[in-house]
């Protein structure tokens, strides 16, 4: 109620403890105040590893991208993260934003959401990410609209006041499939900062920066072998230490994957007496490696097929024909005619499966080359779906050529 004394001109209405979407009347301000208590799913991101190790460049990069008042002006409003799969994005901005939060960068804590892009069964779309968001946020689900773009400005509108009220959010958007997906869960405010993880470069988003991800180096795949048996056995457990060249082979024949060293690591600490030479036999057979790799429900080959499966029928025949090349890469011609198709449409698809992260572009333009497990994922697709005589006119071209 307005105090007769006071000018008409400061009238001012509070919203207090939510947000009230009915009309607001004799108020020239009004004041958005959230709730006090930052409700639990705000700060319900995964834990991140305690045997995380290598990446040190980039972590130092995303968490320095994070400090308060740093993209005020111009910098980048989300970075994307991506990466083959199983190569350890998810893991990588966890870490991030565990730093980040030991600096009180974050009071009103982390926003985070798996949108499972690359899964059908549990793909979450934009409108229904934005309504657990939201919901998350504090906003009781009734005032929460049907529309994606009204759920997209409350979103938004609620990041931005809590920025305001000195409660800065970090949000973290983790496995979005494509630009659709992720677009309406940035912030739009530079005092926001989301972090996005995905297998394919998502270059459409607007005030973005990409960061791809490789594999390890061979160092860090050891040194993560070690950490992971160590954590499962106890310090005890001295097999990488004592048995260095062993632990070498296993990480090399892991390709540096980190999913891939995580699951040798799990089957290592099932049998404490199991010697690495032991698991660099079993791996040694490339015929086995795949099922080799696979320990519940963690499992190389399911990483490789959720990606897989998303390719159109013209770039999931490429993929399958590439191991045909019998050397470590290959030129964008002689892919044309491993397929059967001219440089132009082989440089077209070829574009799409690294963007896809299933074919890696050589530092020489021109150029590309499949990781050793992907590798080997493409020649069990192509002996299964393309026959002995399609396999062997491939072989001729690509010769003749």
């Amino acid at each position: 109620m307005r105090n007769p004394h006071e000018d008409s001109t400061q009238v001012q209405n509070q919203i207090r403890d939510g947000v009230f979407c009915s009309t607001v009347v004799q108020g020239n301000n009004v004041t958005l105040q959230l709730p006090d208590e930052i409700t639990p799913a705000l700060t319900g991101m995964p834990a991140p590893s305690s045997t995380f190790t290598g990446r040190e460049t980039v972590l130092e990069l995303l968490v320095e991208e994070l400090r308060p008042g740093r993209r005020a002006d111009a910098g980048p409003l989300a970075h994307v993260v991506a990466g083959l799969p199983g190569v350890g994005k998810t893991e990588l901005v966890l870490q991030v934003a565990r730093r980040a939060s030991q600096q009180g960068w974050f009071p009103g804590g982390t926003l985070f959401i798996d949108l499972h892009g690359y899964d059908g069964d549990r793909h979450i779309g934009p409108s229904r990410a934005l309504g657990s968001l939201i919901q998350a946020l504090g906003i009781p689900d009734r005032y929460v609209p049907d529309n994606l773009q009204d759920r997209a400005r409350l979103y938004r509108s609620v990041l931005s006041t809590y920025a305001e009220q000195g409660r800065r959010v970090l949000v973290i958007v983790d496995n979005a499939r494509d630009d659709s997906q992720a677009r309406p869960l940035l912030s739009g405010d530079s005092r926001v900062p989301v972090l996005v993880t995905s297998r394919h470069t998502l270059s459409g988003l607007d005030n973005a920066r990409m960061h791809d991800l490789a594999v390890l180096e061979p160092a860090s795949a050891v040194e993560l072998l070690r950490r992971d048996l160590r954590q499962a056995r106890g310090p005890q457990d001295s097999r990488v230490d004592d048995a260095p060249e062993p632990a070498a082979s296993i990480a090399q024949l892991c390709g540096h994957l980190p999913l891939a060293l995580r699951i040798v690591a799990a089957l290592l600490a099932d049998l404490p007496a199991r010697p690495l030479s032991s698991m660099v036999q079993a791996l040694g057979d490339t015929r086995q490696r795949l099922q080799r790799l696979s320990r519940g429900d963690l499992a190389v080959r399911t990483a490789f097929e959720l990606s897989y499966h998303h390719l159109c029928d013209d770039q999931a025949r490429l993929f399958r024909l590439l191991p045909i090349n019998p050397g470590p890469d290959i030129s964008t011609e002689s892919a044309g005619r491993l397929a059967d198709l001219s440089s132009d449409e082989a440089e077209d698809l070829l574009g799409a499966l690294a963007r896809a992260h299933l074919v890696e572009p050589h530092a020489k333009y021109g150029r590309w080359r499949l990781h050793d497990l992907l590798r080997l994922y493409a020649d069990e697709e192509c002996t299964l779906r393309e026959g002995a005589q399609e396999r062997q006119r491939a072989a001729s071209r690509l010769l003749d050529h």
